[in-house]
C-alpha cells in the first residue's frame, strides 16, 4: 500500500459528511478507515437563581411533608404574609411531627411540595420573598 493512497482514503473520510468508513484491499492487506463521532453530553441544566430578595426554606430532615402541624392551622398558599418564625408546615419522620419555619417575615412566592410528599434533607419547599429591612410581613 502506498502512503499517499492513505493519505487520500483518511482525508475522504474525513472530508465527507456522509461517509463514515471506507476500505481499501491490496492483495491480502486491508486497510479500514472509520471516522469516530463525538457524543455529545448532556447538557448540565441551568437553575435559574431566585431574586435577591427571595428565602428559600429548606426541608430540615427526610420525611413527609405536611402542609400544617395541626388542623387548626391553614395551609400555605401563594401570597400569603408570613412572619419569621411562623410554622409554615411539617415534616414528619419515624412518626413525629417536625415544625418547618419561615426564617424571614415576607410573602409566600412558591409551593413547592404537595401534602404528603416524600422530601429529602436540604429540598426546597417554599420561597419567601423577603419584607422590605426593618418591616414586617402584612398581616
Amino acid at each position: 500500500m502506498d502512503l499517499t493512497q492513505v493519505a487520500e482514503l483518511v482525508a475522504a473520510v474525513c472530508s465527507s459528511r456522509t461517509v463514515t468508513e471506507m476500505t481499501l484491499r491490496e492483495g491480502t492487506r486491508r486497510l479500514v478507515v472509520r471516522r469516530a463521532f463525538a457524543v455529545e453530553a448532556p447538557q448540565p441544566e441551568v437553575m435559574e437563581a431566585p431574586p435577591a430578595d427571595d428565602f428559600i426554606v429548606c426541608s430540615p430532615l427526610v420525611g413527609f411533608f405536611h402542609q400544617s402541624a395541626s388542623a387548626k392551622c391553614p395551609p400555605v398558599t401563594v401570597g400569603m404574609a408570613v412572619r419569621d418564625g411562623q410554622v409554615l408546615g411539617a415534616i414528619e419522620s419515624m412518626s413525629v411531627l417536625y415544625d418547618v419555619t419561615a426564617e424571614v417575615s415576607g410573602v409566600i412566592t412558591e409551593v413547592l411540595v404537595e401534602e404528603g410528599q416524600p422530601v429529602e434533607y436540604g429540598q426546597e419547599l417554599f420561597r419567601i420573598q423577603r419584607a422590605p429591612d426593618g418591616e414586617s410581613a402584612p398581616a
